[in-house]
């Protein structure tokens, strides 16, 4: 009789406790089904709200990360146009020393050729007006010394020709065999020195000088070839040849 009782109660009990869980669970139920569309709401509004604005401090970085571009930018330029105008002022530099540098091998050529043509100038005047008084001799000597400073001078080849034909008009007229002597004697004398100083200027390395000194002897020499027998003359001319030939070699090396 007890068991039966206790076995009864039990049962209460337990019908008990199921109805609340079910009644807690429908409450349970009614609550979520009921928050279910708000929180639909919630996301919807989440996903329509507009993107948030940067802030102060996003601001700030932003224009200091452009202002660090604008000036990196703004020294490559700087660099640039520094390079360039070191390169243009490398190009007027070159420019005005080869100015320089030719101006200078241009004055000295005008000043070598203003040494070179200061005698050459003075003879040929002297020449003409040697000329002019018929002074022959005289002539015929200014004229060989222009022939030996410019070989091929048709002024003084001329000028030395016309003296020439005239001096020997002139001793033609005279006793023949008194002026021969006294051209040959003459002629002699003034290619021996010649030959001598010649000489003695290709020791001396004055090459340009021995040249002159033979070339006039040899002008000369071949204008009073007349007054030479064959011997004496070839045996002369032989000797102002050696010593060209010399100075060639000399002047080459």
């Amino acid at each position: 009789m007890q068991r039966s009782t206790m076995t009864e109660a039990t049962f209460i009990t337990t019908s008990a406790g199921l109805r609340s869980f079910r009644g807690l669970a429908s409450i349970v139920a009614v609550a979520l089904v009921g928050t279910t569309p708000w929180m639909a709401s919630q996301s919807t509004l989440a996903q329509d709200a507009p993107a948030a604005e940067p802030t102060a401090q996003e601001d700030e970085a932003a224009k200091a990360e452009a202002e660090a571009a604008r000036a990196e930018a703004e020294a490559e330029r700087a660099k640039a146009e520094a390079e360039r105008a070191k390169a243009e002022a490398a190009r007027i530099k070159a420019r005005a020393e080869a100015q320089a540098k030719a101006k200078l091998a241009s004055d000295r050529a005008m000043a070598q050729a203003a040494a070179r043509d200061a005698p050459l100038d003075a003879n040929r005047s002297a020449a003409r007006e040697a000329m002019g008084r018929s002074e022959w001799t005289k002539a015929i000597d200014l004229w060989s010394a222009v022939l030996a400073a410019t070989p091929g001078d048709a002024e003084a080849s001329k000028g030395l020709a016309r003296a020439q034909a005239a001096l020997d008009q002139g001793s033609l007229i005279n006793d023949v065999g008194s002026d021969l002597a006294l051209r040959k004697q003459k002629a002699e004398v003034v290619v021996t020195a010649a030959i001598v100083n010649a000489s003695q200027a290709v020791s001396a390395g004055d090459y340009s000088g021995a040249k002159r000194t033979a070339l006039t002897a040899k002008i000369q020499l071949e204008r009073e070839k007349g007054v030479f027998p064959g011997g004496e003359y070839a045996e002369l001319m032989g000797k102002l040849d050696g010593l060209l030939e010399q100075v060639e070699v000399g002047e080459l090396n």
